[in-house]
C-alpha cells in the first residue's frame, strides 16, 4: 500500500492543468496591464495639465517673476 501512495504522488501534473492555471494567470496579468495602463495615462494627463499650467503662469508674469518665486518656494524650506 505504501508504495502505491508513493506513485501517485510522483504522478506528472495532467497537461489540462497546467493549460487551466496559465490560462487564469494570462487573465490576472491582461487585467493587471490594463489596470497599470490606466493609472499611467491618468497620470500623464495629470503632468500635461500641470505643465500648461505652469506655462500660462509664466507667460503672464513673466519669467524672471517665475524664477524668484521658484527661488522663494525653495528658501522656505
Amino acid at each position: 500500500m505504501f508504495n502505491n501512495q508513493s506513485k501517485e504522488s510522483q504522478l506528472p501534473i495532467q497537461t489540462k492543468t497546467v493549460i487551466r492555471i496559465m490560462t487564469v494567470v494570462i487573465v490576472i496579468l491582461t487585467f493587471l496591464t490594463g489596470y497599470y495602463h490606466s493609472l499611467y495615462t491618468l497620470e500623464q494627463k495629470k503632468y500635461n495639465r500641470l505643465e500648461d499650467m505652469y506655462v500660462r503662469v509664466r507667460m503672464m508674469i513673466g519669467r524672471e517673476a517665475m524664477q524668484q518665486l521658484i527661488d522663494e518656494s525653495y528658501d522656505l524650506d
